[in-house]
């Protein structure tokens, strides 16, 4: 943001969270891209290398207008030990227990039930590892927030956080953060989860899809071999379940309105995101995950990831709904994340620390402009997947 003020035109590129689009937007540091989308046809909504959807609308869009590239894939990803839950004993453990078979959840309340089961604290294994943290707390309490219909902002940009949903949601999650995590879910960082669920201390995790990686890889997990790959879990409504997969930061690239030469920028990130190069290079280990439709079927894709795990993160992919990426996106999400921290800690009770966190959103709104925002939000809210669009409609949630 720094270069929007002194333009020294030294960045033809920025590769940044696709929730930072609208303040890079807002501030005109970047390029509209819609012409050169026009122009040079970059494969993303249409033709047989388009991204999975939503992913190509989110990781672009802005207000309507193609103000990024999207070149990560960010669906948090559900990782569990395969190999204790295809232990026949612990199967008829937990049916004795639960009346019913044991399998993978479909709701969160079975989640719930699941995870309690696992948790095994006297053998040094816990039954999850899901963030309570100062920077992604939101994810879990997220996932099921939407998924019961709820949303962040109504149609005038007031929070729709605390509502029956948005408290049973936070509920729900401090028991299970309380009740079946270590503590370092709540005073750890993003990395916690690449070292307990490789090192086998905690029965589940979820995260990016590079954690399906890091635990397969017998140079950095002492259970490769032993892990097993989910759907997320959802609500029903009307016997139809809805799931709601947080895409979690996701890099996407811009141009910058004061490089050199800004068209030829743009054809850089276009060649490099593309059907062959892109497929080359997200292949290999690293940060970014695959985002195109044909390479879930890629042979370099199934050796990277496993056969097993690419559908899964295809299913999870399309269920994806994005972080908040208004204008002041990042303090939105730090006052929420914040106050869930606080939740989880049991230094504030669900009700309260959502109050609080929709206090300090209402300001935030206002000094930024209700009515940009509002415009905002409206486009924004165009990028969740369908799914969840028609449980809003059926909800009566916004009447614009």
């Amino acid at each position: 943001m720094n270069e929007a003020v002194v333009r020294t035109g030294d960045y033809d590129v920025f590769l940044t969270f696709c929730n930072w689009i609208g303040d890079m937007a807002e501030s005109g540091l970047i390029v509209d891209q819609t012409a050169w989308w026009e122009k040079y046809d970059p494969e993303v909504d249409h033709g047989p290398n388009r991204y999975v959807a939503p992913l190509d609308r989110f990781t672009t869009l802005y207000k309507g207008r193609r103000y990024a590239l999207g070149a990560d894939d960010d669906a948090f990803s559900l990782f569990y030990r395969k190999d204790i839950m295809d232990n026949p004993d612990e199967a008829k453990a937990f049916e004795d227990r639960y009346g019913r078979p044991l399998e993978l959840p479909k709701t969160w309340k079975e989640f719930d039930e699941w995870i309690a089961f696992f948790d095994r604290p006297d053998e040094g294994i816990r039954g999850a590892h899901m963030y309570a943290e100062r920077y992604f707390a939101y994810t879990a309490w997220a996932a099921r927030f939407i998924s019961k219909g709820g949303a962040y902002f109504d149609d005038n940009m007031d929070p729709l956080i605390v509502s029956d949903e948005g408290v049973t949601a936070l509920e729900e999650q401090i028991r299970l953060t309380q009740d079946h995590m270590w503590p370092d879910a709540v005073t750890g960082d993003w990395s916690v989860a690449y070292s307990r669920f490789p090192e086998g201390s905690v029965f589940f995790a979820w995260a990016w899809a590079s954690l399906g990686k890091w635990a397969q890889d017998p140079e950095t997990s002492k259970i490769a071999g032993k892990v097993g790959y989910m759907d997320a879990p959802g609500t029903m409504h009307d016997g139809e379940l809805v799931k709601a997969v947080p895409h979690v930061v996701g890099w996407s690239f811009s141009i910058s309105r004061y490089g050199k030469a800004p068209e030829a920028a743009y054809c850089f990130i276009q060649w490099f995101t593309g059907p062959a190069v892109g497929l080359d290079a997200i292949a290999r280990v690293g940060t970014l995950d695959a985002f195109r439709e044909p390479w879930f079927d890629d042979a370099k894709m199934k050796e990277a990831y496993g056969e097993e795990f690419l559908p899964v993160l295809h299913s999870l992919t399309q269920n994806a709904f994005p972080d908040i990426s208004l204008r002041g996106a990042a303090e939105y999400l730090d006052n929420l994340n914040l106050n869930l921290q606080q939740a989880f800690a049991g230094q504030k009770g669900a009700e309260r620390a959502l109050k609080d966190a929709a206090d300090s959103w209402q300001q935030i709104t206002d000094r930024i402009g209700r009515l940009g925002q509002i415009e905002a939000w409206r486009a924004e809210r165009q990028n969740y997947p369908q799914p969840i669009q028609d449980l809003w409609a059926k909800l009566g949630r916004f009447p614009s």
